[in-house]
């Protein structure tokens, strides 16, 4: 209740049909902020977090129609419990092309300094394909130089899997030697390394080269959200048996999106998170809690109870 109280302060305070109690306090900075030229210093995330995919969404939150808002990220994130956020820096597509977000900018390091200040950690993330390693390897350098994050995630999908038509030119082989040499590049920055990928684990893609990407990882983060509403209460207890051997710590991220009811989040965080008792959990993600109050208002309910580790 008292997640629905915060959520609704703040879309009462700008006008929108939720009544509520004030905001939490600003809690005490975080440690990232380090000035330039000093070691980046690495944490592994804990309790609950979003996955950003672009600073350009702060449009959709209530009451301000800006991009990269940072005042109004902030409040959004102490109102609903959310202490970290993971940012993408970037996409590649199959054809080798890639999608940037911006997170070389200054403006960018100007909303990451606000969010650290506020006691917000931040870490970045993005969409690895061998057929652009070395433009997201770049990117990837320029955005931690810009942004000094605590940690990294990638997020290898579809270019990764064999067995999907994203992948029909690059064998097994190549696809592992690529997990390597992007995990040994970012290995250097002696950040913590978040893996990312189809909840199912090895057995329900065993042409994906897990071992490759589990090397050297200190988190593994598996997608489980039941888009289709299929899972048993059992689902991710099997799930997590393929996942565990491979990560020293698995930290889920679970469903927000629109195939998510405020009930479906509920749920789902109840059957994957209630047995678990994971350190740190994410959120599918913040553009679709952004644009729903209703949705917003559950991820902070599911924050009050798990969102808060020992």
């Amino acid at each position: 209740m008292e997640a629905l109280l915060a959520i609704g302060a703040l879309f009462t305070a700008i006008g929108l049909a939720f009544a509520g109690a004030a905001r939490r306090p600003t809690v005490k900075p975080s440690p990232e902020g380090e000035p330039d030229g000093q070691p980046l210093e690495g944490r592994n995330p804990r309790g609950f977090g979003l996955a950003i995919r672009s600073l350009n969404h702060t449009r959709f939150l209530p009451g301000t129609d800006k991009r990269y808002d940072a005042q109004a990220l902030i409040d959004f994130c102490q109102a609903i419990g959310c202490r970290w956020v993971a940012i993408e820096f970037a996409k590649v597509r199959p054809d080798g092309s890639m999608q940037k977000y911006g997170t070389t900018t200054p403006k960018a390091r100007a909303v990451v300094e606000q969010l650290k200040a506020a006691g917000i950690q931040v870490g970045i993330w993005g969409w690895p394909d061998p057929a652009g390693e070395a433009k997201f390897l770049a990117e990837m350098d320029a955005a931690i130089a810009n942004l000094r994050p605590s940690f990294l995630k990638f997020n290898p999908e579809e270019p990764y899997h064999g067995a999907d038509n994203d992948a029909p030119f690059h064998t097994f082989k190549q696809r592992a030697a690529s997990a390597r040499r992007i995990m040994q590049h970012a290995g250097k920055y002696g950040l913590p390394i978040i893996i990312s990928t189809y909840g199912g684990g090895p057995k329900s893609h065993p042409s994906f080269p897990w071992a490759a990407w589990a090397e050297g990882a200190a988190i593994g983060q598996p997608q489980w959200y039941d888009t289709k509403h299929k899972w048993t209460d059992a689902s991710p207890r099997k799930f997590y048996e393929g996942w565990a051997p491979l990560f020293p710590r698995i930290d889920p991220i679970i469903g927000g999106s629109n195939a998510h009811t405020p009930e479906d989040m509920e749920r789902e965080a109840n059957e994957q998170l209630g047995w678990l008792r994971p350190q740190a959990y994410a959120i599918w993600d913040f553009y679709w809690l952004a644009i729903a109050p209703a949705r917003a208002a559950a991820a902070g309910e599911i924050a009050a109870l798990y969102g808060q580790p020992d």
